[in-house]
């Protein structure tokens, strides 16, 4: 979708430099008139961070809708979509989820050791974390006093696995680190 008067060039234009600089799903907003030169310089200057994204259509109990989304789908063709009516809460319990995997994200919870108890607040980091960024975070000093950490849920092949600092967390894991 392209805003503002382009002067030297069309939108396939575009979308084929967009396309060299592997950009895609953009909306490219031009305040006045600009040449192709001056687009590609402000990729090039552009210190864009490119967040996730959930197209989420609203209205999907008026009549007519269904059929436009296979328009909208056709356009945004590789962004997660779901379609919703807040009158009937049709597909509404989906949006949750959706946004927090797309955020790659995990919420990982802490326990002191000789403690049944979990903490009730989970640290939220990337999908992907080890148990020594998570220990850094908590603590320079307890990432580098570090003798193990035990892991209970899903990236444990026992519960209570005792892991080492290369250890990759996962959503919902309970973590009790050991330090010297």
């Amino acid at each position: 979708m392209v805003s503002g008067h382009l002067l030297d060039c069309d939108t396939e234009d575009l979308h084929k430099l967009l396309k060299e600089y592997g950009i895609s799903n953009v909306t490219i907003r031009i305040g006045g008139e600009a040449f192709l030169n001056d687009v590609e310089d402000a990729l090039l200057e552009s210190a864009a961070a490119y967040k996730p994204t959930l197209i989420v259509p609203n209205k999907l109990d008026m009549p007519g809708a269904r059929e436009n989304l296979e328009e909208l789908r056709r356009v945004t063709t590789d962004l997660p979509l779901i379609p919703v009516s807040c009158t009937t809460r049709e597909n509404l319990h989906q949006i949750g989820r959706a946004i927090f995997e797309s955020l790659e994200i995990v919420r990982v919870y802490t326990k002191e050791p000789n403690d049944n108890m979990r903490s009730t607040e989970p640290f939220v980091i990337r999908a992907g974390s080890t148990i020594g960024e998570l220990a850094k975070r908590i603590r320079t000093e307890l990432h580098d006093n570090f003798r193990f950490a035990r892991v209970w849920g899903s990236t444990a092949k026992y519960p209570g696995e005792r892991v080492g600092l290369g250890h990759v967390l996962g959503d919902q894991d309970v973590v009790e680190i050991h330090a010297k």
